[in-house]
């Protein structure tokens, strides 16, 4: 999949992973969460590798599920699959791009024993092309106010298991809005020109959510919160000329906030993540 499709697909994913809109999200109060029912971790960089080892398999999960070879670092084909199972398929006269809008709410029972309470919605617009077939040959593209939004909200408990975790409960606040005006002309066999890239990309992150897990194996459990503020816009033409080091730095400036504490909401550390850290945990040893 061309280079500027793959990005905008990987931002929904990583943000329906997590994702009044815009306003700076403030961090949860974590005894408003369940106990994790778990032992805590000896030291503060033990709590936080708990976390982390958490946050990866899940999302690891999330993508093996969707992706069609069930291959847990397939981003794209995991978001393109989820996409295409959830939106009409335009008639094939249709070109350019598409609306579309999925209903992210539930509330009802959720895995073996958990139960989930969940508001939410997905809507935006997404080329027609690159989604559902190959880009056509010789092609002057414009992408005008392609964008996307979520908002996602709501409670979770008893999830699990999710590889050696129980997710024993989480609260969910997430806003994110993407935005490009892009410009390209490209075929179906090569990446666009470089030299005809035009347009600007925005981003807008805000998350405030709570989980408290614990690990079946070792016993140990958490609570943990992550807080998002982000605002990032970038040319696309400096992003696709600067090649894989323009494009891993604008993940880096998109910040999470991961703070651990225990079941009586003692602080036990904190340590702050980007989007390139949280994808780079995906790619193999």
């Amino acid at each position: 999949m061309k280079r500027f499709l793959g990005l905008s697909l990987c931002m929904v994913l990583i943000v329906m992973s997590g994702c009044s809109l815009f306003d700076s999200y403030k961090e949860m109060n974590t005894s408003s969460l369940d106990d994790s029912g778990g032992t805590e971790p000896g030291t503060p960089e033990e709590a936080i590798a708990l976390v982390n080892d958490f946050l990866g398999i899940t999302v690891e999960e999330e993508i093996a599920s969707l992706s069609p070879d069930g291959d847990h670092r397939d981003v794209e084909g995991a978001l393109k699959a989820y996409l295409q199972s959830k939106i009409s398929k335009p008639k094939a006269a249709e070109m350019g791009t598409f609306a579309f809008n999925v209903d992210l709410g539930y509330k009802g029972p959720a895995g073996d024993n958990g139960t989930a309470d969940v508001k939410g919605n997905l809507n935006g617009v997404l080329p027609y092309d690159g989604l559902y077939r190959d880009l056509l040959a010789d092609t002057d593209y414009s992408l005008t106010g392609l964008i996307t939004k979520l908002v996602l909200s709501g409670d979770l408990k008893k999830l699990g298991p999710l590889g050696d975790y129980s997710l024993v409960h989480g609260k969910l606040k997430n806003d994110c809005e993407f935005n490009t005006d892009v410009n390209f002309t490209t075929d179906e066999y090569t990446n666009p020109d470089e030299t005809t890239i035009q347009g600007d990309l925005k981003l807008k992150l805000k998350m405030s959510n709570g989980f408290s897990v614990k690990n079946t194996v070792s016993g140990q459990g958490v609570k943990f919160t992550i807080v998002a503020n982000n605002e990032v816009s970038k040319k696309w033409e400096d992003l696709i000329s600067g090649g894989n080091t323009a494009l891993e730095n604008f993940m880096k400036e998109i910040k999470f906030t991961i703070s651990v504490y225990n079941d009586a909401d003692r602080f036990l550390g904190s340590e702050e993540l980007s989007l390139y850290d949280l994808l780079m945990q995906q790619q193999p040893v």
